[in-house]
């Protein structure tokens, strides 16, 4: 289980799933295999370095908006699973969501194991650390 961590409060995302197709989605779809091109703090600080000091926050906030709307330009199953291997299809539990929930573009298709918006959860924390003027970090709870 992972998660953003603000200080000693974290927001939950779960096992990281929709967090690892979400970023292999960026990277492919949006940024043309060039990491970090279009969303170097969203890509570089905050995932591959695990964290987005405090003062990048607002820039941060607004890669993610950015972000959200590139993605309502895109099909649910413009979706990329994992950027390590592009074979790897998408589940059917995705498949599952995406109709539960009537989706129509990219930017509704990230769920967290509790059922929220990736996005949202992600907008939430990053709001929550530019309050506290605090760094945001991904946290691992448990293996």
């Amino acid at each position: 289980m992972i998660g953003f961590r603000i200080d000693s409060e974290m927001y939950i995302i779960g096992e990281g799933d929709f967090l690892v197709s979400l970023v292999s989605t960026i990277y492919v779809k949006l940024e043309n295999y060039d990491w970090g091109k279009k969303y170097p703090i969203l890509m570089n600080d905050l995932y591959a370095d695990g964290c987005i000091k405090r003062d990048k926050i607002g820039a941060a906030r607004e890669e993610l908006a950015r972000l959200i709307e590139e993605l309502k330009l895109l099909s649910p199953l413009d979706v990329i699973w994992n950027y390590e291997d592009l074979s790897v299809s998408i589940p059917d539990n995705y498949i599952k969501i995406v109709e539960k929930f009537g989706f129509t573009d990219l930017s509704q298709c990230f769920i967290t194991d509790e059922d929220y918006d990736l996005l949202e959860v992600l907008q939430a924390a990053l709001d929550t650390a530019e309050k506290r003027h605090a760094d945001l970090s991904i946290s691992v709870l448990h293996e």
